[in-house]
């Protein structure tokens, strides 16, 4: 039987593993990263931004990046470790973020249009596409805009 997950804010305790979830990503990920991420930019958001994470059994699972502003949050990169993907645990996290957060704000965020779990994982959590950038990514594909908009 899995261990439970849960979530958290995450602390710069916790950089060390969001870096190495996204070292075992950058090399092997099937779609390119928008934004030009590298280790050291990621380092950098981290510490700019807010990040929430799923855990189990003290192991981070999966994170989120994302920055405030007045009327809304957005997801600046979000990641799930290799060996807990399409698990669920992206929509877990989005949903409690969204509810432990800032309720009353929408979240946007954007993944790659080719990006299917990605996309159906958004979904799950309530996100509705409500644009698209046109050839965005490195490979020529768009970047399919998202946005969870709390009941008011």
């Amino acid at each position: 039987m899995n261990a439970p997950t849960h979530f958290r804010f995450l602390s710069a305790d916790d950089e060390a593993d969001v870096l190495e979830i996204f070292d075992a990503l950058k090399t092997d990920y099937e779609f390119p990263m928008g934004g030009s991420w590298t280790t050291e930019k990621l380092a950098k958001e981290f510490c700019q931004s807010q990040v929430a994470g799923a855990l189990q059994q003290g192991e981070l699972l999966a994170f989120v990046i994302f920055r405030e502003s007045a009327d809304n949050a957005e997801v600046m990169f979000l990641a799930t470790r290799p060996s807990a993907q399409r698990k669920g645990i992206i929509p877990s996290l989005l949903k409690w973020l969204a509810q432990a957060f800032r309720p009353m704000r929408p979240i946007w965020l954007e993944v790659h249009a080719q990006n299917k779990p990605a996309i159906a994982a958004y979904k799950k959590a309530g996100f509705v596409q409500n644009g698209e950038r046109k050839s965005y990514y490195s490979d020529g594909h768009s970047a399919l805009l998202f946005e969870y908009k709390p009941l008011q």
